[in-house]
């Protein structure tokens, strides 16, 4: 089982690609963790748990990144949010609060819906706390913007 989280970990490439690797790492420590705590503490499972959490905060936090500079605020803003919400002990969770502090120094987002291809109006304009979605709820689809033909 130690060589399948090793082999798990070393398929993570880094922050710019696919993050399965960690996922599959931090499913199998915790199994291993579980079914063999002495062992676990003696390998130091938590802390390699600590380090595979800090790296997926930073691939977000990466992610994040490239919606930022692809002028795409709305989705990056949702990712430095996601990174504090997730990994709120990491180093990534402060940068992430920095990027939100510059992006929208007053707490709010906005956004117009229907710029670019996706055919709403351009007119109406969606502003959105910093602190989540306005029915509370996490993860859910966002519905189609309805078209005007």
């Amino acid at each position: 089982m130690r060589r399948l989280v090793d082999a798990s970990l070393a398929r993570f490439k880094g922050p710019a690609y696919d993050p399965r690797g960690l996922l599959d790492a931090s499913q199998r420590l915790r199994q291993y963790r579980q079914e063999f705590p002495a062992a676990a503490e003696r390998i130091g499972v938590d802390a390699l748990l600590i380090r595979i959490e800090e790296s997926l905060a930073v691939k977000t936090l990466h992610t994040a990144g490239w919606y930022e500079r692809q002028g795409k605020d709305v989705s990056a803003v949702y990712l430095y949010k996601r990174v504090v919400k997730d990994y709120p002990s990491t180093v990534a969770a402060q940068e992430a609060v920095r990027r939100l502090r510059e992006l929208d120094p007053s707490g709010t987002i906005t956004a117009r819906v229907g710029t670019g291809t996706g055919g709403g109006r351009t007119s109406d304009i969606i502003r959105a706390p910093l602190t989540g979605p306005p029915d509370g709820t996490e993860n859910r689809a966002v519905p189609p913007v309805p078209r005007e033909d």
